[in-house]
């Protein structure tokens, strides 16, 4: 029923990411108490400030990785391993995933030569080059400072290759975003970030957004 009403309901056709949920057991990654709630549409808490996300967003971010079945996927920060189960439940048997939050520096550079699609957090944002990552999709875009997403947006494209970035967000209008798309200057990005974030407490620096800077001269 859940795939049924919250998932093909909503426009998601793939038919190996509609299989693989059908076979997550999504109640057993949340604790025995929410266990009856885990198929329903909205994410559950799982402890340490975490949540598993609701079933459409995870069958949604799948379904964008438009997999064939063969690809080889790097997941780095899993977790929870939700995500990863899905996307290896939509793979086939000539298909790979590597999931990990250890490790990273050996496994990077294999998936340097021999991956195809890597799907991380913001862990991805500094320290990482990876020659063949032309494209990047970056989730929940309105959720990241400008400088976040610069640093991410600067991932692909790294070798003198076309890269392109995409910002997914249901926040339509969104005019920080808007703004952010229009250029690739560092200097103009923080100007952006001080006109929509605000300049904060700028001398005692507790406070980080939402107040303006008064300049005053007494001359």
């Amino acid at each position: 029923r859940m795939v049924e009403t919250q998932i093909k309901a909503r426009g998601i056709t793939d038919s190996r990411v509609l299989n693989a949920m059908l076979k997550v057991p999504r109640h057993l990654f949340v604790e025995e108490a929410l266990a009856d709630q885990a198929y329903g549409d909205h994410p559950l808490p799982i402890g340490e400030g975490q949540t598993i996300s609701q079933p459409y967003i995870v069958a949604l971010m799948t379904e964008t990785l438009e997999l064939k079945g063969n690809e080889k996927v790097l997941e780095i920060g899993t977790f929870t391993g939700l995500s990863a189960l899905t996307i290896s439940l939509a793979l086939s048997n000539d298909g790979k995933l590597i999931a990990l939050d250890k490790n990273k520096e050996e496994i990077l550079i294999e998936f340097r030569e021999k991956g195809n699609i890597l799907i991380t957090t913001t862990v991805i944002e500094v320290g990482i080059s990876l020659p063949r990552l032309t494209t990047i999709v970056i989730v929940g875009a309105e959720r990241l400072g400008l400088a976040t997403l610069h640093q991410l947006r600067g991932r692909v494209g790294r070798y003198g290759q076309k890269g392109y970035c995409f910002l997914y967000t249901n926040n339509k209008n969104n005019k920080r975003l808007e703004e952010f798309s229009k250029t690739l200057d560092g200097f103009k990005i923080a100007e952006l970030d001080l006109k929509f974030r605000k300049s904060g407490d700028i001398l005692d620096g507790t406070i980080q957004s939402g107040k303006s800077f008064e300049y005053f001269d007494e001359i």
